[in-house]
């Protein structure tokens, strides 16, 4: 049995396919296996996770026969860990060469927590850097007190947890599109105490067809909430945030010069007749204008 299961859903990512698996591939701690979902994807992902698959016994791949979503393909590769320690990658993203070793040794000292995650440095579709690295809290008070605050001071492709912890929780919540990492969070803070290093163990890329436009969809947080007070009789007094915790701003409000960079990576990519690059583009342009139209 191995000592970490690393799970991630794909669909139709090809373009960064390859370093994000790659960077798991290429940790310094061995001792994994890599459950791949494709979610029905329409690009070349496929041929790359079956070529992935044939070099490396450690990926296992999964396919849906049709696109059924993140958190039921998340699930889905959740059922068919071994480890009893999870992590989860995302197929855009790059796992710095030692996240593994070190996420295994804290998670192996420190029995009682349930889920860790690690600061992120963020860059853009051509892994420049975009913003300062993150300074997430580290202590499980003030994350879960920011969590039931609605802001987000854990990356969900940075966590290791309990795989039983989550099984038994029922794991992702496939009424959350976007938002089944809070959910998760919530849940897994129930079972033992949230923390994060102090550490960048990943670049977190950021695109104009990534899921982490996370501005909308506010019900789907107001369910969530509502269904943690409900598991816990009510939800406690709440502290004010740490200034630090609203680092997600810069994830999902990001400043102008940061607008302007991607609409100009958007741009850059249609001239170059990328894949994807028109919706790309209509997005970061569709983006400035809600924002201008705001003021």
């Amino acid at each position: 049995m191995p000592a970490i299961s690393v799970i991630m859903a794909v669909y139709n990512t090809d373009r960064y396919l390859r370093r994000a698996v790659l960077s798991i591939l290429q940790q310094t701690f061995l001792d994994f296996e890599f459950i791949i979902v494709d979610d029905g994807s329409t690009d070349r992902s496929p041929t790359l996770l079956r070529a992935f698959a044939g070099v490396d016994r450690r990926v296992n791949t999964i396919r849906n026969s049709e696109n059924r979503g993140v958190p039921a393909s998340l699930n889905r590769a959740l059922a068919a860990a071994r480890a009893p320690l999870t992590a989860v990658m995302d197929s855009d993203d790059v796992a710095l060469p030692n996240r593994l070793l070190q996420q295994l040794h804290f998670m192996q000292t420190r029995p009682e927590v349930s889920l860790l995650g690690t600061q992120v440095k963020l860059v853009d579709p051509y892994g420049f850097a975009m913003l300062r690295t993150t300074d997430l809290p580290l202590e499980s008070g003030q994350i879960q007190n920011d969590l039931l605050k609605l802001t987000w001071p854990i990356v969900h492709p940075t966590v290791v947890f309990r795989t039983e912890a989550a099984r038994d929780r029922g794991g992702y919540d496939s009424r959350f599109p976007v938002h089944h990492d809070h959910d998760l969070f919530l849940k897994l803070s129930e079972a033992g105490e949230l923390a994060n290093l102090p550490e960048v163990h990943l670049l977190y890329r950021r695109h104009g067809a990534a899921l982490t436009a996370r501005k909308g969809n506010r019900q789907e947080l107001t369910t969530i909430l509502e269904s943690a007070a409900t598991r816990r009789g009510g939800l406690p007094e709440l502290r004010s945030t740490d200034s630090r915790s609203s680092y997600f701003n810069i994830l999902t409000v990001e400043s102008r010069s940061v607008k302007v960079r991607l609409l100009g990576w958007a741009m850059a990519d249609v001239l170059l007749f990328r894949r994807g690059a028109w919706r790309a583009l209509v997005a970061q342009v569709g983006s400035i204008i809600r924002r201008i139209q705001k003021r």
